[in-house]
């Protein structure tokens, strides 16, 4: 916490802003009204932001996963193994120097685990927040309120309600998982398989929204393929099965969509589009349409029918 006044501090172990305001406990997540600028030499915890290349050596040799191009690490945030964060302090911009670090003994790759190696780096540049003043025209920018203490009253209710909000859908998913669970059969290979490529695929597009490979990502979490597809396909298999027994449920309970509700659906999308009925429906896949709106609707109906205690 580098502290700004006795009322104000900041947290620089974030992505985001976040600003705690003393006996008002506020935090404020809006990364867009914090300004980066660059700093030549940096003052220790006061840097955020630093953006690097490294290339990891183990026993000088390079090692799977230790070299990253462009790399932007935040300080603080305790992302990398102990000492790595450190080695970068004091150094400014433009500078190329080396890190001596150790892998925990208990690393999840084995091959490192418990290994000094030795992080070759190249600083591209340096970057510390500069937080906006707290006033009048903070609360009217940030929450089109007139007063601080105004912004204050409708950041605690949306804290509370955010936090209310996830704790139930935290609770809806734990019933969904159950119901998964709780289904019996064998999953038809082929679903899976096409919802893990699903999978794959959005993880992939997210990634290109940030200009980054998956082996860049996966360098970062420090994590194989093997490893990171492993768990894709486990996560499909459980999502598979979920649809498998929400499809059931709502076969069992007349939820499927017959198919003049289909065609209303198809009539309202050729009306929004300026397109005939016919054009859509030669667009359209109907039985995929029936199970995905089935799916939602045996999902409203199984959280209806359970008790989501709140405590």
């Amino acid at each position: 916490m580098f502290s700004f006044t006795k009322d104000i501090g900041m947290d620089l172990g974030t992505a985001s802003v976040l600003i705690y305001i003393k006996d008002k406990g506020i935090v404020l997540n809006e990364p867009s009204l914090a300004k980066f600028q660059p700093r030549l030499h940096p003052d220790g915890v006061q840097i955020v932001n630093a953006s690097l290349i490294s290339e990891g050596l183990l026993d000088g040799k390079p090692f799977q996963g230790g070299s990253a191009q462009n790399q932007t690490l935040q300080l603080g945030s305790g992302r990398m193994i102990p000492g790595f964060e450190d080695g970068i302090l004091g150094h400014k911009g433009g500078e190329e120097f080396e890190i001596n670090v150790t892998f925990p003994v208990r690393y999840h790759v084995k091959d490192l685990a418990g290994k000094p190696v030795v992080f070759k780096i190249k600083l591209i540049d340096v970057c510390v927040r500069q937080l906006p003043a707290l006033n009048s025209d903070f609360a009217k920018k940030v929450g089109k309120v007139d007063t601080m203490e105004a912004f204050r009253e409708q950041v605690r209710k949306q804290l509370h309600d955010g936090k209310h909000a996830s704790a139930l859908n935290r609770s809806k998913d734990q019933v969904l998982t159950q119901l998964a669970s709780a289904a019996e059969g064998e999953l038809p290979s082929v679903l899976v398989e096409s919802t893990y490529q699903q999978e794959m695929q959005n993880i992939q597009q997210q990634l290109q929204m940030q200009r980054m490979s998956l082996d860049r990502y996966l360098s970062q979490i420090h994590q194989t393929r093997e490893n990171f597809t492993a768990n894709v396909h486990a996560a499909a298999e459980k999502n598979t099965r979920a649809r498998m027994a929400l499809l059931q449920v709502a076969q069992n309970e007349g939820l499927v969509p017959t198919d003049e509700e289909i065609t209303k659906n198809l009539q309202e999308r050729a009306d929004r589009t300026k397109k005939t009925l016919e054009e859509v429906k030669a667009n359209a896949n109907i039985p995929a349409m029936q199970r995905s709106e089935a799916i939602r609707r045996a999902a409203d109906w199984v959280i209806e029918h359970s008790t989501i205690e709140e405590k």
